[in-house]
């Protein structure tokens, strides 16, 4: 089977889809599993994110004069091979590798000698911007920019990086993301009303 990249806007439902990918036995790494014990384990899913990596795109972001919360329009640095093959240490193939800063860093990372398909979430743009707000400590006004430059880069680079997109909270597309990986979808019990972030009311 094939390793996973899990990409998205911040609150789409990357966590969620990152899940799916560890219950079909896809590892997230010791790092991953030892942080997703610190975030709010008893109201939110595990966030499946490797410190180091989130540690090496927000630095990108930082050199580029950004931040992932505003993040720049261009990321010009690639992480090192040797830096990689540390990332790579701790996780088992196939492997599942999750951060909504790969909405920017992607190229970068698909420079390096590595084996992933890339599947990424998409999420009303309503729930995204009022989930943002209220996990964030910035200002309201910012939230739908946020949305705009994760969403539009990642846009960009389905036009020229194959993009297998997982409609969140429906589900649509999540068996051909799963089988673009070689592996045959199962049904899994981590689709759950707690993954639900701030749905629209009717």
């Amino acid at each position: 089977m094939r390793n996973v990249i899990v990409t998205g806007v911040p609150r789409s439902g990357t966590s969620w889809l990152a899940s799916v990918f560890v219950n079909h036995g896809f590892d997230p790494g010791r790092r991953a599993f030892e942080e997703s014990k610190k975030y709010h384990a008893k109201v939110e899913p595990p966030r499946w994110e490797d410190p180091w990596v989130l540690k090496e795109n927000n630095q990108s972001f930082s050199l580029s004069e950004g931040h992932p919360m505003m993040p720049p329009d261009h990321v010009w640095s690639t992480p090192s091979p040797s830096f990689v093959e540390e990332v790579l240490s701790d996780k088992k193939e196939p492997w599942v590798i999750k951060d909504p800063g790969f909405c920017f860093t992607l190229p970068m990372w698909m420079e390096l000698d590595l084996d992933f398909v890339v599947c990424a979430t998409l999420r009303h743009p309503w729930s995204c911007v009022k989930s943002l707000n209220e996990s964030a400590s910035f200002p309201e006004s910012r939230c739908p920019k946020i949305w705009w430059r994760y969403m539009i880069n990642l846009v960009g680079l389905s036009c020229s990086i194959p993009v297998n997109w997982v409609s969140f909270p429906e589900q649509n597309g999540i068996k051909s993301a799963v089988g673009s990986t070689g592996c045959t979808y199962k049904k899994t019990d981590s689709f759950h009303d707690i993954f639900i972030h701030n749905q629209p009311e009717d």
